[in-house]
């Protein structure tokens, strides 16, 4: 016949395998991280192998505000050149990304006229679009996190912009994506996280971003951006709750 001791022990002994069971059985799964970068160019032929564009004017901003057909126009135009002879005032790369490179739509210079892949003193703006997929099939949040280097700047500033924003998702502008300011292209540039988790859905998305030569003179854009999905809350939920029974199974234990 077990005594009052044995009985104490073996209840403990049992709390003890159900909270390693639980924290066992409810590790939430990892979550997907999507890399997309500027500048890769797998057959080197100076074209970029992700990112397509819509050319704007050279030396200003597009002249009415973005529709449908124009971000249609960006996921199915003409791949991005690869700028290999940089302005002397664009940094080479990104800190956070070395291996993003500067793209562009074609430089006029005055040696030669046009050229696509050296920056000359004219540069036209674009916007530019690379696809992402998400596969996880349930989540509960995604993030954009964005760094750049851009000449001249992202989006449209002043007292009535057509379009202010410098990034899209799926067409939807992302607020708090502008950045007008000088020096862009010498000093590494970043968004906080964007919450997108209302933009995106499973399967194929889409990531725009306006350069826009407000200023004139060369033009481009070098950019790193994350896309995060976070798996579902649950999961999450029954980590913790987990945690929650090793923590009271130890407390006996010590007890």
């Amino acid at each position: 016949m077990l005594s009052f001791l044995s009985i104490s022990r073996l209840r403990r002994v049992a709390a003890g395998g159900v909270a390693l069971a639980l924290l066992a059985g409810a590790s939430p799964a990892s979550a997907e991280l999507i890399q997309l970068r500027s500048g890769i160019d797998a057959d080197s032929n100076s074209r970029d192998d992700n990112v397509t564009l819509l050319k704007g004017p050279i030396d200003g901003p597009f002249g009415a505000t973005f529709s449908p057909a124009d971000f249609t126009a960006a996921s199915t135009g003409e791949a991005a050149w690869l700028v290999s002879v940089l302005n002397a005032n664009w940094k080479t790369s990104l800190d956070s990304d070395p291996a993003a490179k500067w793209i562009g739509i074609g430089f006029v210079n005055p040696a030669n006229g046009w050229d696509e892949t050296t920056a000359g003193i004219h540069g036209f703006t674009a916007l530019y679009a690379i696809d992402f997929t998400i596969t996880q099939t349930e989540f509960a949040n995604v993030f954009l996190d964005f760094d750049y280097l851009v000449d001249d700047g992202l989006g449209e500033g002043g007292e009535s912009p057509l379009n202010p924003a410098g990034l899209y998702v799926n067409g939807t502008a992302l607020a708090g994506s502008t950045d007008v300011t000088a020096g862009n292209s010498a000093n590494d540039q970043s968004f906080p996280a964007f919450d997108i988790t209302s933009l995106v859905s499973v399967g194929s998305n889409t990531l725009y971003i306006y350069d826009n030569d407000f200023g004139g003179g060369a033009a481009g854009l070098n950019f790193s951006a994350r896309v995060s999905v976070v798996d579902e809350p649950a999961a999450v939920g029954a980590l913790g709750l987990a945690l929650l029974a090793l923590g009271v199974w130890r407390r006996r234990r010590r007890g």
